[in-house]
């Protein structure tokens, strides 16, 4: 008998299943044109094909390669690889000049860099990017054991809160009897009878979803976690566990582009482009067919016209019958340098519908200055970012956070009392839209400037803190500025010696001035 609450499980995850399938014909379409190796929508619990080829179909590759651009282009704007993409810092300003707030903040910041980068993090976090691109939405979680770790979309479904946030997720899971044991305690009466050496993969569903009994007192998890072993409908339990575990966050994060009023899925540019993409699947498929004509062009010949089978070829032999018509190639109607121009032009409409032109800004220019090139690269940017950015609150922010909350013991000094963290983002496409505010600030003192020989205007603004803020946004390493105590220091001590200096110079002023007086009333 299967227990209710794992039964009511399963009816979740059977609806969430469903309801994907409304979307399954585009997502596949997708697939087959944008990322053909992911193109398979429906995982059955069966020895996969590895030998089959995915682009039988395909005769442009311009979206999968736009594709790849795009996420190409994220992954380097956001984190540039093997440098310092984010900081911790303060929440508020003021505590950002404490040294001891400092210090914690920089060996926060350099411990899990570390962390990052000497895992697998690289390699998930591209295909983590390349799903959102290719389809909208994409899921990666994180383990201190296990490290980052990519999950296709085929293989998770989820249900939203009431603040539109995945909060409940199901995880399609494949093991064989092998890879069961490895992984639980006990698998269930039917895969336990399988032969020890089967290879035949069973489901299993990984629940993760809030935990409504929490409380934080008695030691529970905000998330449960549940696995179900599907042929037989029970729940199974982790090596070296016997009751359910718990999260004290969602496990699987999950990031989508902006969606429809009534969607569940992200919609990646490849959706709207859809039918140019295909349209230019076709155009493609006649042109090679239209070269490969011209290269090979049928030969006309008379009836009987012709001694036996005319050979075309190199060294090639037609041999004709005394008084008959001269064969001839039949040319091509239509010409191929305008259909290559129609082609192009559709290429180019791919590639630009996947911000291909924002990632690449100077692919199709000459003869540039290094501020133009800039300017070029920051409007692109910031036309971007409204679409990439989600990728912050959804999936970095608490990849990072837990991250740093699952550094090992003794790698960091204890965190200052009263200290709130958050994370600045300092690469290429945080920068840009970080320095709005610079410029704006800039614009404005430039603008004033002139007026403040009239009218002390500029003294309304905080010129240190303008310059920190704008130092910081385009780039500059916080251990690089000096700290607010030391530069008050350093400025106190310049100015009493500048005082010291006025009256000496002062002193023998006035020594001069007594003896021109003395030597005058002599």
């Amino acid at each position: 008998m299967v227990d209710s609450f794992i039964n009511l499980l399963i009816k979740r995850y059977e609806a969430a299943k469903s309801d994907r399938g409304e979307v399954l014909p585009l997502l596949e379409e997708l697939g087959k044109y944008v990322w053909p190796a992911m193109q398979d929508m429906i995982i059955e619990a069966e020895i996969p094909d590895q030998g089959v080829i995915r682009t039988v179909e395909i005769y442009d590759s311009t979206a999968i390669l736009a594709a790849k651009t795009l996420t190409s282009g994220i992954f380097s704007y956001l984190m540039p690889i093997g440098s310092k993409w984010y900081n911790f810092e303060a929440e508020d300003y003021d505590d950002n000049q404490d040294p001891i707030n400092k210090q914690w903040l920089s060996i926060a910041t350099t411990e899990t860099h570390k962390r990052i980068w000497r895992s697998n993090y690289l390699r998930e976090m591209y295909a983590t990017i390349h799903s959102l691109s290719s389809f909208g939405t994409s899921c990666i979680t994180y383990d201190p054991k296990k490290e980052f770790r990519f999950h296709p979309i085929q293989t998770i479904f989820f249900e939203e809160n009431s603040s539109g946030v995945p909060d409940v997720v199901f995880k399609l899971l494949q093991y064989n009897k092998r890879q069961a044991k490895q992984e639980f305690e006990s698998v269930g009466p039917t895969i336990e009878g399988e032969d020890d050496g089967a290879t035949k993969p069973y489901d299993f569903i990984h629940c993760v979803f809030p935990n409504d009994d929490y409380d934080d007192k008695v030691g529970s998890k905000k998330f449960a976690s549940v696995f179900i072993q599907m042929a037989d409908k029970v729940e199974v339990f982790p090596k070296g566990k016997t009751t359910r575990g718990g999260y004290d966050k969602q496990l699987y994060k999950i990031a989508r582009m902006p969606r429809g009023p009534k969607g569940l899925m992200g919609e990646a540019p490849g959706k709207d482009l859809l039918p140019t993409i295909k349209m230019l699947n076709s155009m493609q498929e006649s042109y090679i067919r239209a070269k490969e004509t011209m290269a090979d062009p049928t030969l006309v010949v008379s009836d009987d016209g012709v001694v036996g089978q005319p050979i075309t070829g190199p060294g090639g032999l037609v041999v004709m019958r005394a008084g008959s018509e001269k064969p001839y190639f039949l040319t091509h109607p239509i010409s191929s340098q305008d259909s290559y121009q129609d082609i192009v032009l559709q290429q180019q409409v791919i590639k630009d519908g996947f911000f291909n032109n924002i990632f690449v800004p100077l692919q199709d220019q000459r003869n540039m200055t290094a501020t133009e090139v800039q300017e070029r690269v920051n409007e692109g940017l910031t036309i971007a970012a409204p679409i990439i950015t989600p990728l912050n609150k959804e999936i970095l922010d608490p990849l990072i956070t837990q991250v740093l909350e699952d550094l090992p013991k003794g790698s960091m000094p204890p965190k200052p009392p009263g200290l709130k963290v958050k994370i600045v983002y300092q690469g290429r496409l945080a920068l840009a839209m970080s320095n709005l505010h610079s410029s704006a600030i800039e614009r404005s003192i430039a603008k004033w400037a002139p007026m403040q020989e009239l009218y002390p205007v500029l003294d309304n603004i905080d010129m240190d803190k303008s310059y920190r803020i704008s130092a910081s946004n385009d780039g500059v390493p916080a251990e690089a500025l000096i700290p607010v105590d030391i530069r008050d220091a350093t400025r106190n001590a310049r100015n009493e010696a500048v005082q010291a200096e006025q009256q000496v110079a002062l002193a023998e002023t006035a020594s001069k001035a007594l003896k021109n007086v003395g030597s005058i009333g002599a």
